[in-house]
């Protein structure tokens, strides 16, 4: 039977696990060396009602965040399934996207956070929540407001989903943070009205390639990962539960659950405000 730990890794503060020198945003490592990552094949995941309790299109821009990762790199297919239901991130098999109060110790003031369960032996993520700190307030953002002097005034101090999303969902592929590029999707610190995030830098794209390779090429157990693409928002949806494909060219990301006995963890990266 696979047992679980918990490891916190501040996503915006701490980063505790190894990493590889050269990265700008390195990949987390298992107690193998290994670099956390997920399987070829395809991820589903399930964008929780309470995103659509913030904001009516809070679905389609996180369905863009995730775009925004698969664009440029050999990822996988990503399934998205909506739904009005509200649900608890936890350890359940479901990969889940919510907003909700962020209750681990230590943690309870961070802006998101993402917990990914990793086999400790190969690396493979298995699972991942994403929680959006109930604690503030999100909304869909025009991004020309983060260039206005007032913008502060204009988004009333809140967080862009998207921007968040983009972050996070760079910790959920198995990125760590970007502690030097400013201008970087992981940088380590986010702000309110910020919405730059939302489209993927460089060094984020270098780091999603060197984590997810092209097929052929060579993979490096302790590499990292990042890549790019900026995806406009679905279209807004009212049927519940309703799969949706994320394309983009030669692209997938897999879920794999192995049925052997080796050790899992969980690991968690959080996005702090500045």
């Amino acid at each position: 039977m696979k047992s679980f730990g918990l490891v916190l890794l501040a996503s915006l503060g701490l980063v505790a696990s190894a990493t590889d020198a050269f990265a700008d945003a390195p990949a987390r490592t298992v107690t193998s060396g290994k670099a956390e990552k997920w399987a070829a094949g395809t991820i589903t995941v399930v964008l929780d009602g309470s995103l659509t309790d913030v904001d009516p299109h809070a679905q389609d821009t996180v369905t863009a965040a995730f775009g925004a990762w698969m664009g440029g790199t050999n990822v996988n297919q990503v399934v998205v399934n909506r739904t009005s239901e509200h649900g608890v991130a936890a350890q359940d098999g479901v990969s889940r996207i919510l907003v909700a109060p962020i209750t681990i110790a230590d943690h309870e003031k961070d802006v998101a956070i993402t917990i990914s369960y990793a086999d400790s032996e190969t690396g493979v993520i298995v699972e991942a929540d994403t929680i959006f700190n109930s604690r503030y307030a999100f909304a869909v953002l025009d991004a020309s407001d983060e260039a206005d002097v007032s913008r502060d005034e204009k988004c009333g101090k809140k967080y862009d989903i998207q921007n968040v999303a983009t972050h996070e969902f760079g910790h959920f592929f198995g990125l760590s943070e970007d502690v030097s590029d400013e201008s970087a999707t992981m940088f380590i610190e986010s702000a309110p009205c910020q919405t730059h995030k939302r489209e993927l830098t460089s060094s984020d794209v270098a780091s999603m390639s060197s984590l997810y390779p092209a097929s052929g090429e060579a993979v490096s157990p302790a590499t990292s990962s990042s890549a790019s693409c900026a995806f406009a928002p679905l279209s807004n949806r009212n049927e519940s539960s309703a799969p949706f494909f994320l394309l983009a060219a030669a692209c997938a990301f897999m879920i794999r659950r192995g049925n052997g006995t080796r050790t899992s963890r969980a690991s968690s990266r959080c996005n702090r405000s500045t």
